[in-house]
């Protein structure tokens, strides 16, 4: 089966700054779980970015690869995605990728039920009582309170507010949801229930994830691949050793 991502030859760094990360080859499958694991500074979160179209990381445009291939659809050549303009890169963010961060980023002028539904109402595709009944599925299975839904989100604790991020993230369509420390501000028992959940859900539904994280016990319960970002040196970028494939 064809890889839902494959990267050869990558570099990535900030610009006017030296080389963070260098990709020789990785290739990420379909359907699975990722974890990204490391010690900080390395590139986790470089990674992360160039992967998601959060930001330009790359160093070496022209030279290197990147394409998605989601499911049967034709692959997607995404290293110089940055030479296509804004709209073509948030039509490719909507179509495909779904994101989740420590840090939620709630609309608060939204109940907690509309930031829960608005990844699914933003195409008009899906009606409002649809999204409402998957999202209090995955309420009930992170054991959130069925009545936060129609609450603001000033009165949901910092643990609700992560679950309920996830929520949002999980419930809207993509090909590859990416976390940046999702659990991290989960105790051990909510983080392994909300972990459970991504599992299940992209094993039923054949979407992957690409998670990462310090919680080194996680990643080796969930993840079906871990990459490990292996520390350079200042005048060698960090490279990635994969474990599992």
């Amino acid at each position: 089966m064809q890889p839902l991502i494959d990267i050869r030859n990558v570099v990535l760094g900030y610009q006017n700054g030296h080389p963070i990360l260098h990709l020789e080859h990785l290739s990420i499958p379909q359907g699975k779980v990722v974890f990204v694991i490391g010690p900080s500074g390395a590139g986790k979160s470089t990674l992360l970015e160039y992967l998601g179209l959060m930001s330009d990381t790359c160093l070496n445009p022209g030279e290197g690869h990147y394409t998605l291939s989601p499911g049967a659809s034709d692959p997607v050549d995404l290293h110089d995605v940055w030479h296509q303009g804004d709209q073509w890169i948030s039509q490719i963010r909507q179509a495909h990728f779904s994101f989740i961060f420590q840090s939620t980023n709630l609309m608060p002028n939204f109940t907690i039920g509309e930031n829960m539904c608005f990844g699914m109402l933003m195409d008009g595709a899906t009606q409002f009582p649809d999204a409402e009944a998957k999202v209090r599925g995955l309420m009930k299975q992170l054991d959130l309170p069925q009545d936060l839904f129609g609450k603001r989100i000033t009165e949901a604790s910092g643990g609700q507010r992560q679950r309920i991020a996830f929520v949002r993230a999980f419930s809207s369509p993509f090909t590859v949801l990416f976390g940046d420390e999702p659990t991290g501000n989960l105790d051990d028992g909510n983080a392994r229930r909300l972990m459970q959940t991504l599992k299940d859900q992209t094993q039923s539904m054949g979407r992957s994830a690409v998670i990462v994280s310090h919680d080194i016990e996680l990643s080796e319960q969930y993840a079906d691949l871990i990459l490990e970002i292996q520390p350079g040196s200042s005048s060698e970028p960090s490279t990635v050793q994969v474990h599992g494939q």
